[in-house]
């Protein structure tokens, strides 16, 4: 990217407000505006978990899976850390 020609930027909501997401605060993070029409052409306004589904399904190794895990749900990777360990 060109400092001199800085691309434009847009406010892209973490979680849409169609879905209750707040126009305000964490929920509102800066995105180039390329970049956030894009993930909107794909995603429209599905949640991350399925986001993560297309994803997983359609554009990355088969061999792979990509999640999408509340970060507050330290149990869950607790138990994914040990299962992981164990093999």
């Amino acid at each position: 990217m060109s400092y001199a020609n800085p691309k434009p930027m847009n406010r892209h909501h973490r979680v849409a407000q169609s879905r209750g997401g707040k126009n305000s605060g964490k929920n509102i993070v800066r995105v180039r505006e390329d970049l956030h029409r894009a993930y909107h052409m794909l995603f429209g306004t599905e949640p991350p978990e399925e986001v993560a589904r297309i994803l997983s399904e359609t554009w990355i190794d088969h061999n792979m899976v990509l999640i999408a895990v509340p970060r507050n749900h330290k149990q869950f990777f607790q138990h994914l850390i040990t299962n992981l360990t164990r093999r």
